[in-house]
């Protein structure tokens, strides 16, 4: 429901600006929920050019506490640092070209329970401020500039799905180690239960088919040598 949400806030609402394309694929990992790569092209009007249309839809800032206890509660850290920025700079890397984000030294901390230490706006997950506080879950937002961006997106489609090796403890007289050890694929509750209700596992708002162009008479045809000539014509 939050997916079909947020997708409906940012196609049809254009929270973000006029949508020109969007797509999306669903990946699942050993534990914890399904979550959705998302990429979306927006109007040139609304593009992200600059440092600074960028800060107005990402930010990787740690909130204030006391104006906006509900965002600051739901900002979310990454175990590795990233260098303190001044200002947020566009199309940095060489495969995907994610943008590199303003992360001031202004000392604000969050202390992290589960790390048992503070931390500072080197470690936070860049995000969009209405969605975070909208949905208050793992919505991590980027600025790509590469569409090479679809290349990752589809290779959660393609990746090899997890395994297992079974061990089967049966009762035998003989040893058979082929049949004790079972290659199985596994898939655990959460994949399991999105299959049986058939939830979509992609969606894309365009699909973009080659159409052979030809001269009129002159098609492209392939035949075997051993056709039959006449019936390579008919065709």
């Amino acid at each position: 429901m939050k997916l079909n949400a947020f997708i409906d806030d940012i196609v049809h609402k254009q929270i973000y600006g006029v949508v020109i394309n969007y797509q999306y694929v669903i990946e699942f990992q050993r534990r914890g929920l399904p979550h959705a790569h998302i990429a979306i092209t927006l109007h040139n009007d609304d593009k992200l050019i600059d440092g600074d249309a960028v800060d107005n839809i990402i930010s990787a800032r740690i909130p204030d506490e006391m104006t906006q206890p509900l965002l600051y509660g739901c900002v979310r850290h990454k175990c590795y640092p990233k260098p303190y920025r001044e200002e947020t700079a566009l199309a940095v890397g060489t495969y995907i070209k994610r943008a590199e984000y303003k992360r001031p030294n202004d000392g604000r901390r969050i202390y992290v329970e589960a790390w048992q230490r503070s931390v500072t706006n080197r470690r936070v997950v860049p995000y969009n401020a209405y969605a975070l506080a909208t949905y208050q879950c793992h919505v991590s937002f980027d600025a790509v500039g590469s569409s090479n961006t679809v290349r990752y997106l589809y290779k959660y489609m393609f990746k090899r799905p997890w395994s297992v090796r079974l061990y089967v403890d049966k009762e035998s007289n003989g040893i058979d180690e082929i049949q004790d050890y079972i290659d199985r694929r596994y898939v655990n509750a959460m994949e399991a239960t999105w299959r049986l209700f058939e939830f979509g596992l992609h969606k894309r708002s365009h699909s973009v088919i080659y159409l052979p162009v030809h001269l009129p008479g002159q098609r492209e045809l392939l035949y075997n040598e051993w056709d039959d000539i006449d019936e390579v014509d008919r065709r």
